[in-house]
C-alpha cells in the first residue's frame, strides 16, 4: 500500500470519526459543552496516612484537593482511587497566616505543631 493510500485512508477515517460526533443530535451539531461543576478542579492528589487521637494510624487515604482561595485547600478523601470509591471525609488546609491568629497558643501547640 502506498503512503498516499495510507494518508487518504487516515483522512477518511478522521472525517468519519469527526462527522459521527453529532449523530443523534438535532441538526447534527456538535455536543454541547459540559458546564463546570463543584467536583472540577481537584487536581492535587496526595496519598497519606492519618494518625488518630488514640495513636493508631489509618489509611493511607487519597486526598483530592483544590485551592478555594490563596490560603485554603479543600480536599476530598477516599480510601482508594476506584471510580466508585466512597467519600470518607473532607479536609481543609489553612495557611498559618490565617489560622494562627484565631487559635489560642495552647490549642495550637497541642494539635498543630
Amino acid at each position: 500500500m502506498s503512503s498516499r493510500s495510507v494518508t487518504l485512508l487516515g483522512a477518511l477515517g478522521f472525517a468519519a470519526l469527526t462527522g459521527c460526533a453529532g449523530i443523534g443530535q438535532e441538526g447534527g451539531s456538535a455536543m454541547p459543552a459540559v458546564k463546570p461543576g463543584p467536583a472540577q478542579g481537584y487536581n492535587i492528589h496526595v496519598m497519606a496516612p492519618h494518625k488518630f487521637e488514640d495513636g493508631t494510624v489509618h489509611g493511607p487515604y487519597h486526598h483530592h484537593c483544590k485551592p478555594i482561595s490563596p490560603e485554603i485547600l479543600q480536599c476530598l478523601l477516599f480510601e482508594s482511587t476506584d471510580p466508585n470509591a466512597l467519600l470518607t471525609d473532607v479536609e481543609y488546609f489553612v495557611a498559618k497566616s490565617v489560622s494562627r491568629a484565631h487559635v489560642p497558643l495552647d490549642i495550637w501547640n497541642k494539635y498543630y505543631q
